[in-house]
């Protein structure tokens, strides 16, 4: 700028000062959303991540965005919060992290996630809420994504305890994982075993002749079945 007429030469505004335009007789602290750490230098955007709020905060340096919040554009007088299921766990973030399953944040401003109790996980990354696990999975650890019931084992409904899985009881398999009942024994088989992954059947000379069936009834004399897995016993 030059203050007076009849100036031979310009001087160079300060650190933290600008002209508006070429031709300027006065030097002007940069606006929000900019900074000039340099005399004589235009001033800048702020750069993602970072702020400055106003004439009033120094205008030589812009503030890193504090934890929990960000900022993914240039230029900028604030920073944003990080929305619930995202986190900020450093200060210039110029995006928040999202909650892994099984961890929430219920709160925009969140420094960090929660991990979800045993028996309920989050459905997703970026999540805000725990919910217990749905049939046929559970979760026995904290902060564990719900896992699919084992082989020979059930879960009802989400009202029964999300921490377990029940076995199948006698008389009743299951042989796929993930699910909300048990199948159960056809007539000629048999459980005679809780949390069975298959059901057993009859040897020749013994039969069952209903499902759900926990043992097999031997035929009487005079009378057999003809093969493994008779529901009938023939003369």
């Amino acid at each position: 700028v030059s203050a007076t007429s009849e100036s031979w030469n310009c001087s160079e505004c300060l650190a933290g000062q600008s002209s508006d335009s070429e031709g300027s007789a006065k030097c002007t602290p940069c606006g929000a959303g900019k900074y000039s750490n340099v005399q004589g230098q235009e001033c800048q955007n702020c750069d993602k991540g970072q702020y400055r709020a106003g004439d009033d905060a120094d205008p030589s340096s812009c503030g890193n965005c504090p934890e929990g919040f960000y900022q993914n554009a240039k230029g900028q007088a604030s920073c944003l919060p990080c929305l619930p299921g995202e986190f900020g766990n450093e200060t210039g973030m110029k995006s928040c992290h999202k909650c892994a399953v099984g961890k929430v944040s219920a709160t925009s401003e969140s420094w960090n996630c929660s991990e979800c109790l045993a028996g309920q996980s989050s459905d997703s990354e970026g999540s805000a809420k725990c919910t217990p696990c749905g049939a046929g999975k559970y979760s026995d650890v904290q902060g564990q994504e719900c896992q699919n019931c084992d082989q020979g084992h059930f879960r009802a409904a989400d009202n029964n305890d999300p921490s377990k899985c029940d076995n199948c009881p006698r008389g009743y398999y299951q042989d796929s994982k993930g699910q909300a009942s048990c199948l159960p024994c056809l007539p000629g088989e048999f459980g005679n075993e809780t949390g069975m992954k298959s059901c057993h059947k009859c040897a020749v000379g013994k039969v069952s002749a209903t499902s759900e069936s926990w043992n097999c009834s031997e035929c009487l004399a005079g009378q057999s079945s003809d093969s493994e897995g008779s529901a009938k016993c023939t003369p």
